[in-house]
């Protein structure tokens, strides 16, 4: 049963499409959201933050913050509560502090939409990346000006990024070229380079209780879990009927991944049983009228 809903198009007053969506490691109350109109094609784009009394049910938006281009992804600062970073179709990337109508700092460095903006929250407190349509991988500081590095080996658009969770200078990248790219950050050179899906990768997530686990969705309809020693899946998760948009995997519990898609349907994963993917589904949602483009966890 869905513990509750929010309509963000009806609460906003405008044509708003949801993005991108991330819970505060603050205060597991307030859920920032990045939206675009018109399902990101044309029009403008907001940052939204929601909050809730203690836990409960009800969501409502505490406050809204505007950009003149669609905003594709958002995400919380570590170290300060009340700050965040975003990422537009225009090739910006804004820093914002919370209830100020403008970006404190504008960078602008890519050439084409920035789809995904990620910290790094277990290794460095400044460090944060970028990804988008104009093939880069960008690394940036908090305090600096510009990039500290671009990384390249894509062919066409990227579409996510996720850092290793571990403590490791590690992220890995899914995109349009069919693969999913490790990376080391400290030297700036690419790992590894996975190219299993028979599609275009669309998501990708570091497995929170091992540190050379990732896994990925893509527009072949599977889920798929990498093992990086092996170079090789190890699990294979069938059951979304279109594209996977999306896949996050459990803080909490290590058995459990989810994902979304444009079946409009949200599943959880049962890694015990992923020999078996009929059995491995442990729900499966279709709740949604509209694509699943983004899952987060408290």
């Amino acid at each position: 049963k869905m513990a509750s809903s929010f309509d963000l198009a009806k609460a906003a007053g405008a044509k708003l499409h949801p993005y991108d969506i991330e819970f505060s490691s603050h205060d597991g109350n307030r859920l920032l959201v990045a939206a675009a109109e018109n399902f990101g094609i044309a029009g403008k784009g907001s940052l939204i933050e929601l909050v809730r009394p203690d836990h409960e049910a009800h969501w409502s938006i505490s406050h809204c913050q505007g950009w003149t281009d669609g905003i594709f992804s958002c995400c919380w600062v570590e170290s300060d509560p009340e700050v965040y970073l975003s990422c537009s179709g225009d090739g910006t990337v804004m820093l914002w502090q919370s209830h100020r109508p403008k970006p404190v700092k504008v960078w602008h460095e890519h050439i084409a939409e920035v789809h995904r903006i990620r910290f790094n929250q277990h290794r460095d407190p400044t460090l944060f990346a970028t990804v988008g349509w104009d093939s880069f991988v960008k690394l940036w500081r908090l305090d600096a000006d510009e990039s500290v590095s671009t990384l390249t080996g894509h062919r066409g658009n990227i579409y996510d990024v996720t850092w290793n969770v571990h403590g490791q200078p590690q992220l890995a990248t899914a995109a349009a070229d069919a693969c999913l790219k490790v990376w080391d950050a400290e030297t700036n050179t690419l790992a590894t380079t996975h190219q299993e899906h028979g599609h275009e990768v669309l998501t990708c997530d570091w497995h929170k209780y091992s540190q050379d686990v990732v896994f990925s969705g893509s527009v072949d309809r599977q889920v798929l879990g990498f093992d990086l020693r092996l170079q090789r899946p190890v699990y294979q998760l069938n059951g979304h009927t279109m594209a996977v948009r999306t896949v996050v995997c459990d803080p909490h519990n290590e058995h459990r991944v989810y994902s979304g898609g444009y079946d409009f349907q949200t599943i959880a994963w049962d890694l015990r049983s992923a020999s078996q993917p009929v059995e491995a589904i442990a729900w499966q949602r279709q709740s949604h009228k509209e694509f699943v483009t983004n899952l987060a966890v408290n």
